[in-house]
């Protein structure tokens, strides 16, 4: 039989992998789970929801830092072209209904939106040393599109210019700086946002899945990279439910008050599991695990998450809303959980034909060349 990591598919920026929008589905769905779902267990296991956003690092990390080294390593165009058509096609996929959401949340009135407006408009939530965004609501989870947000702003320029030899290494010491950060900070029992929440806290998760990228962009030897991944990705996500079982057992609550030490660790070994799942489903693997990635109702969710991400928690607060006006009669949490997420999956897909695809149709005007990823 042959082996199938001899035929491994190319580079992140070369082909569409319907795999990673089934990962994309399943960080969704952890996120739906710690953020609606009333099962405190089932809450816990996903850290709230913040497994997911780990997961979506990873997979940013991964498909971002593909796309520019195939960039650079093709010639493809000029490298002051390519940073242009870069933050463009990044903005017609984050920007629109973003600053929609905000826009709307502005024209209704929303407190916590216009008190906090300058944070949101400037990607901002999440920088230390700015006062505090307490009270945020339903824009809470808007923290982690500031990480990415600022993740695009300097990784082009790193990726591009800074010499190709030395960048691997560079990556390394960049993702020890980041545990290094997260652990220090921890140990003097700083606060849960400044550990996890700011840009140098999440870049070890963005740069495993770069990591990953760079390996996977040397054809030669790919296959051993996806191996060696799977096999460090077995042993994290091992960890990481040892962990989780602990975490339960002691009780620990959402911020790991008492224990940020062990959310770093825990997250660590979470971030490494997941880099090690993308390499596995984006080597097109067919077992079942593959299968269920790429089955069509998987696909659909991953290609609408960014929608279900952005507009979820709204949809908890419009409810609350509307039982305030009497407008209906909701008593049960597991009423208020499912109707938030129709309401949500309803936004997103309406979201993605009426707003999101059209946008992303002016892509072709902003081509780099060989980029079929859908960013």
């Amino acid at each position: 039989m042959s082996n199938p990591l001899e035929k491994l598919p190319a580079a992140p920026g070369e082909r569409y992998y319907p795999q990673l929008d089934g990962l994309r589905a399943l960080a969704v769905a952890t996120v739906f789970i710690g953020h609606l779902i009333p099962l405190p267990l089932l809450q816990k296991i996903v850290g709230w929801g913040d497994i997911g956003v780990v997961l979506f690092f990873c997979l940013s990390g991964f498909l971002i830092t593909g796309i520019l080294l195939e960039i650079d390593c093709r010639k493809l165009t000029g490298k002051a072209v390519a940073i242009r058509s870069f933050y463009v096609r990044r903005a017609l996929r984050i920007f629109p209904i973003y600053y929609l959401t905000i826009a709307i949340a502005v024209a209704v009135g929303y407190g916590p939106v216009r008190v906090h407006l300058l944070r949101l408009v400037t990607y901002s939530l999440n920088v230390p040393g700015l006062p505090p965004t307490d009270n945020l609501w339903a824009v809470a989870h808007f923290w982690s599109l500031s990480v990415e947000e600022q993740f695009y702003l300097f990784w082009p320029m790193v990726v591009l210019f800074f010499p190709r030899q030395y960048l691997r290494r560079f990556l390394v010491a960049l993702i020890g700086l980041a545990f290094l950060y997260k652990l220090s900070l921890a140990l003097v029992n700083a606060s849960y946002t400044l550990v996890f929440a700011s840009l140098l806290g999440c870049l070890d998760s963005l740069g495993l899945g770069a990591l990953l990228a760079i390996g996977w962009s040397e054809a030669a030897s790919r296959a051993g990279t996806v191996r060696r991944w799977v096999r460090a990705g077995m042993a994290g996500g091992a960890a990481w439910v040892i962990l989780t079982v602990v975490r339960i057992a002691v009780d620990m609550d959402a911020n790991y008050a008492g224990y940020l030490w062990f959310g770093v660790v825990t997250f660590a070994a979470a971030a490494v599991a997941f880099t090690g799942l993308i390499a596995f489903a984006a080597s097109g693997t067919q077992g079942l695990l593959g299968r269920f990635l790429e089955n069509r109702f998987m696909v659909m969710v991953g290609r609408i998450s960014y929608g279900l991400y952005v507009y979820h928690f709204f949809m908890r607060y419009i409810l609350r809303w509307m039982v305030s006006r009497q407008y209906l009669h909701v008593t049960s949490l597991w009423t208020y959980a499912w109707l938030s997420i129709v309401m949500s999956a309803v936004a997103a897909v309406v979201s993605w034909h009426l707003i999101e695809k059209p946008i992303l149709r002016l892509k072709k005007y902003f081509y780099y060349g060989g980029a079929a990823t859908r960013l």
